[in-house]
């Protein structure tokens, strides 16, 4: 099975609620109907992160949403997602990846397809540091930093790391990996996103060997699980 991430940025003069509707209500549907698709899941960006407090400034506000797809290898869908004219009239910028999924903490689902999945995921795609090799970031990134979040992230619900495996479409600056931390409710991911403030340390000290912060596109999301199967 492949997984695909597709990042949306959506034009400036389209308004966010207007756009993420569309896309849940209307683009999203139709996909839906393709017999090729074995799972499909939208985080569309929370966009009043009032409730989020500090941790509302981890989203660095360019992304709209993201989609996820399982498909079968060399689908024919694939193409169809670079060419869609829906999504060329609604978005700014569109990154497909397609990633290998890693599981290191898994949620034990108990709701149905469609209804809003529980608390708030932050998804970051990660770009390297300047000076240093995708493939060295992804192994620190993987072998490294991935223990150090499953201890120092005592809130966490589920943590899943997507290594990119090559880029479909437009080109885009090199992207290591995608993460995706989800927290069962806003509490956990506003107060017990680290455990302590040597926590905190251990990670800012951790993050620079693998990932440019600022160079890096993060979205606090509300996900929505369409079609099982992921």
């Amino acid at each position: 099975m492949t997984k695909l991430m597709l990042a949306l940025t959506r034009k400036p003069s389209l308004d966010a609620e207007a756009f993420l509707d569309w896309l849940e209500k209307e683009w999203l549907p139709a996909l839906k109907k393709d017999p090729q698709l074995k799972g499909l899941v939208l985080d569309r960006r929370i966009t009043d992160q009032t409730e989020l407090g500090d941790m509302a400034g981890g989203d660095t506000g360019k992304l709209d949403a993201v989609v996820s797809l399982y498909l079968p290898p060399a689908s024919p869908l694939e193409q169809s997602l670079v060419n869609d004219p829906g999504l060329a009239a609604h978005c700014q910028r569109r990154l497909l990846f397609e990633v290998e999924e890693r599981r290191l903490l898994r949620i034990q689902r108990n709701w149905p397809d469609g209804e809003r999945s529980p608390g708030v995921k932050m998804t970051c795609f990660m770009r390297p540091p300047a000076g240093r090799q995708l493939e060295e970031c992804v192994r620190y990134w993987r072998h490294n930093h991935g223990p150090l979040a499953l201890r120092v992230h005592i809130g966490l619900w589920g943590y899943c790391q997507n290594v990119v495996k090559r880029e479909v479409g437009e080109s885009s600056a090199p992207v290591l990996g995608v993460s995706e931390l989800h927290f069962q409710s806003y509490a956990d991911y506003r107060d017990r996103y680290f455990d302590s403030p040597a926590g905190v340390a251990e990670v800012m000290a951790d993050v620079p060997h693998f990932m440019s912060v600022p160079d890096s596109d993060t979205i606090n999301a509300s996900e929505r699980i369409l079609l099982g199967g992921s």
